[in-house]
């Protein structure tokens, strides 16, 4: 395993989700690093796609979680809908992605359904090419999973890292806000933070930029905090921009690694 490998397609795949409307460039990417650093097309394939359910499933057990026992610390209806709707989406993939690993048949079904649907509407213009290409996706996201399924050690390890991901991300805004002398309890932060995440998934700009701001003033501006406007833009700096920033970076340290490479050879 190289650790140069994982940890840049690591960091590339997430300034790539930065970047990107609703974060589409990310596993492309990764795919293609892994490529460019001899894994074979299976291993650079399934190895992203595995990641980004893992990371899906742990952010929605989260979500449902915070739902089911707290549900009421959220009162904004501007928040809460989109929440509901937001974590939904957030489980489509990975949903769909089991229902086609444990029934296929029924999956292709209700995909094709979804197709004709999308036809009458006018928003799928090539049911065929549409449909022969979601369902190479989803056999290459079956075929991922079934590999990793086959070694317990790892899917055990990929569940609980994704888990602590989501826990550290959710988080991020508690010590912020307790930095500008905010007094409210850890729990009651964290479970205000992943509405504010569910609601924000359905909002296609790059990083959710503009409504994950909004959310997060309109959520916490009511708390006690010497500034909720600063800790805003710090947990935003924390938690979308530190990404870009790391991406840059690497690009910087590879155009001067491979400028010194050609200076040596020279």
């Amino acid at each position: 395993v190289s650790v140069k490998a994982a940890f840049q397609t690591a960091a590339l795949g997430k300034y790539y989700d930065c970047i990107t409307p609703s974060g589409a460039g990310g596993q492309p990417f990764q795919i293609y690093n892994l490529y460019k650093f001899g894994y074979s097309n299976g291993a650079s394939a399934a190895m992203p796609l595995a990641a980004f359910l893992f990371m899906q499933l742990a952010f929605v057990l989260l979500a449902l979680l915070v739902f089911l026992f707290n549900g009421n610390v959220v009162d904004t209806a501007a928040i809460k809908v989109p929440a509901y709707i937001g974590v939904v989406m957030y489980a489509l993939v990975p949903g769909f992605i089991v229902l086609f690993m444990i029934r296929p048949d029924t999956a292709r079904k209700i995909l094709l359904f979804v197709i004709r649907i999308g036809t009458k509407l006018k928003i799928v213009k090539d049911p065929d090419k549409t449909t022969a290409s979601l369902t190479k996706s989803l056999e290459e996201y079956n075929q991922s999973m079934r590999l990793f399924i086959k070694d317990k050690k790892l899917l055990l390890k990929l569940a609980v890292f994704s888990l602590l991901y989501q826990i550290a991300m959710m988080s991020i805004p508690f010590f912020v806000l307790h930095a500008y002398n905010g007094t409210e309890g850890f729990f009651k932060i964290f479970c205000m933070t992943v509405f504010i995440y569910c609601a924000i998934t359905i909002v296609p700009t790059p990083g959710n930029s503009g409504a994950a701001e909004a959310s997060f003033y309109m959520i916490f501006s009511g708390l006690k905090s010497s500034s909720s406007f600063w800790a805003m833009m710090i947990w935003r700096l924390m938690s979308y921009y530190t990404f870009i920033l790391i991406g840059l970076g690497i690009y910087a340290y590879n155009a001067v690694s491979v400028r010194l490479k050609s200076r040596r050879k020279t």
